[in-house]
């Protein structure tokens, strides 16, 4: 999950979304390397991002349905914040053997579509004996 705002502050998305980020930087804060060097000038946008659990399960729709409600239930802070100028995306990696097939609830796109929330779905077959997503 990543979000990406030009005024929200990475502490009211963490207390909106209820989990802390794994990675964060707040607009206006001097630009960093991951090392902590110092890279000149400042962050334009305030970046907060977390990673889901990683999830083993046969059910692709039923790891996006899962997700989905938790965002549901964030979705006034999201809408709000997609509204005002604010991008949010959802990455899903999935692993699979040979082929994969996705139905998606029409409710659910609805949803996800009021919410301004993008679905990005990375598909790599043949790698593992198990469907994975994170």
């Amino acid at each position: 999950m990543r979000l990406r705002h030009a005024s929200v502050l990475p502490e009211e998305i963490s207390l909106c979304m209820g989990v802390q980020p794994t990675a964060v930087h707040a607009v206006d804060q001097p630009r960093r390397s991951p090392t902590g060097k110092d890279l000149g000038g400042t962050y334009a946008e305030t970046y907060w991002t977390h990673k889901l659990p990683q999830r083993n399960d046969a059910e692709l729709e039923r790891a996006i349905a899962s997700t989905h409600a938790w965002l549901v239930q964030r979705g006034s802070f999201l809408h709000r914040f997609s509204c005002s100028g604010g991008l949010i995306k959802y990455y899903l990696s999935v692993s699979c053997n040979n082929q994969l097939s996705v139905k998606l609830d029409s409710d659910l796109v609805r949803e996800r579509a009021y919410l301004e929330v993008c679905l990005s779905i990375d598909v790599f077959c043949g790698q593992l004996n198990q469907h994975v997503y994170h």
